[in-house]
């Protein structure tokens, strides 16, 4: 099956974004029943206005990333401190979160603490891996 997930990460942590992908692209090469549509905006791709410049406006900018969000299935968003410290990464929480859409925040081995704030929010967390990820996200 195709899953429509959505990243939720910072731009400065691109690092991140990546091994969330590399996780997803692990699930795939691995199960034969998954598969994954990317809805994320990393930097590498940004949206960009109906003239091809760079979306900045707060307001459109939040209506664009609320599309892509509304276009996924699921919601993944890295269980680390930089997601207190995101204005955008708390407002895609949020809207996903009110929407009633699967947020799923995913706990890496190296984050020493974990955003208990986040945790509260989205209800629990998975382990970092592409077994749990598998799991979470086809269950």
């Amino acid at each position: 099956m195709r899953y429509r997930i959505f990243i939720s990460h910072a731009w400065a942590y691109r690092e991140t974004y990546w091994s969330i992908r590399a996780m997803l692209d692990k699930a795939t090469a691995t199960y034969s029943d998954f598969d994954y549509v990317d809805y994320s905006i990393p930097d590498h791709n940004p949206i960009l206005s109906t003239k091809g410049a760079l979306l900045t406006g707060p307001r459109l900018l939040a209506k664009a990333i609320q599309t892509r969000i509304d276009q996924s299935s699921v919601v993944l968003v890295p269980a680390r401190m930089f997601v207190n410290h995101s204005d955008w990464v708390l407002k895609e929480i949020d809207y996903a979160i009110a929407k009633r859409y699967r947020v799923i925040a995913l706990r890496s081995r190296s984050t020493l603490r974990v955003p208990t704030g986040l945790i509260q929010r989205v209800g629990s967390s998975i382990d970092a891996n592409y077994r749990s990820l598998y799991a979470a996200i086809t269950s």
